[in-house]
């Protein structure tokens, strides 16, 4: 009995001893218990964690049922839980570039701000150092005509000693002649500084003088100069055609990959989710946008073409709503009216910065609220003023946001002449498919329930 029990190694005096594996202490599950939240960034500890949880109850389950590792075993192990890790690692180093990217702007603009104050402080010290040097050589060369003259008094007052007396006097005089020039270089310059300060005080005018004289200049003398130009983001939206493709996560992936594909030093700050699955990608400039554009409609992948719509949305000009105006007013008048008593609300060329739409009726039937579309490029210059002027009062006025809304679907974003014709129509009570025979069973938004 003995003989059967013995191990193979034992005839060479290698002893073996059996281990119970549950004396084995589970070092998956020491890593696990382990893990630290500060060693990660974002969500990705949960994704590490429960792959190795995932991956600890499948080892723990093949121990249990005495498994021997194979190839099957193998490659079970790498298809669901080996591809999975890596594809967390390839998250990880997406982030990190663009991060890098950042950082590498970050530092140029900082190089670049740092050589401009360096070269500025060089400038400045240069101009110091050039006035010194113009002053230390009208004085050296007054100084050089002095020597000789000092030399032949020198020689006279070996002859007659008498001389040292008029010596003072001719060293009064020479040195009143050297400072003479510098003297009147220096007046000089201080009657020009004096005069360029009085031209800056003429030139300085009130509100009023400058509000004056901006009426009494014809239409033609006026400065043509162009308004700054802004540099708005770039919007991409990208709408599904059909219901197959209403994931927002898979068209997600899908669009991302074919940009790193096509192009990757595209850039984008944000990813945004609309309805249906579809996407908004948000970008640094309307250029960008177009690209962006061009490169998705630029693909050879027929199925992507029509199962996706690739618009880039026109930018909605800002508005306001101006409260309590008469309702007689006709909007002509009223334009008139704001135009003369509000001068920021005109360029030098008196061309208005806003356009008058319509009216909305107020709580008082003498009155009506007036809605003004503004210029964007002014929209923050006219917010940061406490009312608007007409006539003799002066009138409130907010920021007006107006939201598109179905009457048909009641759903958001587009009006009813641009819903879809296969769109049933909506009950706006409770947001179940209207007919004529329809009753309402409970009251609830169309676009929560969407």
């Amino acid at each position: 009995m003995g003989d059967k029990t013995r191990k193979k190694g034992e005839g060479n005096g290698a002893t073996s001893v059996a281990l119970n594996s549950s004396e084995i202490p589970n070092d998956l599950k020491k890593l696990i218990d382990n893990l630290d939240p500060e060693d990660f960034c974002g969500d990705t500890m949960v994704k590490v964690r429960d792959l190795l949880t995932e991956l600890d109850k499948f080892s723990t389950a093949s121990i249990e049922t005495k498994l021997t590792y194979g190839k099957k075993l193998r490659n079970k192990i790498t298809v669901e839980y080996l591809d999975a890790l890596v594809n967390i690692i390839k998250d990880l180093c997406d982030e990190i570039r663009p991060r890098d990217a950042n950082i590498f702007d970050l530092q140029n603009c900082l190089t670049d701000s740092l050589m401009r104050a360096k070269i500025w402080s060089l400038e400045r010290e240069k101009a110091v150092l050039q006035a010194k040097l113009d002053l230390q050589s009208e004085f050296s060369s007054s100084f050089k005509e002095l020597l000789p003259k000092i030399d032949d008094l020198k020689e006279i007052n070996n002859q007659n000693l008498n001389i040292r007396e008029e010596i003072p006097k001719i060293l009064k005089l020479e040195r009143e002649a050297a400072c003479s020039d510098f003297k009147e270089v220096m007046g000089k310059a201080n009657t020009e500084l004096v005069e360029e300060v009085k031209r800056n005080i003429n030139l300085t005018k009130s509100f009023a003088q400058v509000a004056q004289s901006s009426r009494d200049i014809l239409p033609s003398e006026r400065s043509t100069r162009p308004p700054p130009v802004l540099n708005p983001e770039g919007i991409t939206l990208i709408k599904p055609k059909n219901e197959n493709v209403d994931n927002f996560e898979t068209n997600k992936k899908l669009i991302t990959e074919l940009l790193r594909k096509k192009d990757p030093a595209i850039r984008l700050r944000s990813i945004g989710k609309i309805h249906d699955g579809g996407l908004n990608l948000v970008s640094a400039s309307l250029d960008d946008a177009k690209v962006i554009k061009d490169l998705l409609c630029d693909t050879e992948d027929n199925d992507l073409l029509s199962s996706f719509e690739f618009s880039i949305p026109p930018r909605r000009s800002p508005q306001i709503i101006v409260y309590n105006v008469d309702k007689k007013v006709e909007p002509d008048v009223f334009k008139k009216g704001l135009l003369a008593k509000n001068l920021f609300l005109s360029d030098v060329n008196n061309t208005p910065k806003f356009k008058v739409e319509f009216n909305i009726p107020a709580r008082n039937k003498a009155l009506v609220h007036w809605n003004l579309t503004i210029n964007p490029k002014n929209f923050h210059e006219i917010m940061d003023k406490e009312g608007l002027y007409f006539e003799f009062s002066r009138l409130r006025f907010s920021e007006f946001i107006g939201i598109k809304q179905c009457k048909k679907c009641f759903l958001f974003g587009h009006t009813t002449k641009q819903c879809k014709e296969e769109t049933p129509r909506k009950c706006d009570n409770c947001g179940e498919n209207w007919s004529e025979k329809h009753i309402c069973k409970k009251r609830q938004c169309i676009n929560c329930t969407v």
